[in-house]
């Protein structure tokens, strides 16, 4: 077998150990096949909590993921170096636990303040996927009414408004985009809450 051939097999072998919990043996199984893959360390790091080691490899992990971008951005938003909640949150996310990955981050986000409203946020989009929509509200809603100053404020009432506007609430999806568009009117969101309104509007009975 080439080296490259072992290097992808070692990865492939490290995610399985990934997917059962397994990190001590990932990382083992990733040190096997020569250890050179930054993005698969990084992720491992993160798992465990690694923040600082996470950073590291990730940022030089070649042309980064979607996924990778996204972790990045957080790990931009906090000065901490190791976090045992959030590395669970990503590992119970990676295990495909959808809600329960989704109350991890949220648990995480009181240790983790400077990061906290992008962590709730993250919460927010699980519960949506999850099709948990109090949950998701709830999220959404904690940060608009504490956390009204971050910069993930403008994108809760926005989504905060499309849920209730798919679970048939159209006067509470109207208030919260009116609220987005007076509250945040520099948003780069405006534009779709804009939209979204036009469209709450079309399903609220005429009384004329």
């Amino acid at each position: 077998m080439s080296a490259d051939d072992q290097a992808q097999n070692a990865r492939l072998l490290a995610w399985g150990w990934v997917r059962v919990g397994d990190l001590d043996h990932a990382r083992q199984a990733l040190a096997s096949g020569g250890g050179g893959d930054d993005a698969a360390a990084g992720w491992i790091a993160l798992y465990q909590g690694d923040l600082a080691g996470a950073r590291a490899r990730l940022r030089t992990a070649g042309v980064p993921s979607g996924d990778v971008l996204a972790v990045l951005a957080l790990l931009d938003r906090t000065r901490a170096t190791k976090s045992e909640a959030l590395g669970n949150a990503y590992l119970t996310l990676a295990r495909g636990d959808t809600a329960a990955a989704a109350a991890a981050f949220a648990a995480a986000a009181p240790s983790l303040a400077d990061a906290g409203s992008l962590l709730i946020a993250t919460a927010a989009r699980l519960y949506t996927a999850h099709g948990d929509a109090p949950q998701a509200i709830a999220a959404w809603k904690t940060i608009v009414d504490s956390l009204p100053q971050s910069p993930e404020a403008p994108e809760a009432d926005l989504e905060w408004a499309r849920v209730l506007r798919r679970t048939k609430q159209a006067p509470a999806a109207i208030a919260r985009l009116e609220h987005l568009i007076i509250t945040y009117p520099q948003s780069a969101l405006v534009p779709q809450a804009r939209r979204e309104l036009e469209l709450a509007r079309q399903t609220v009975p005429s009384t004329s």
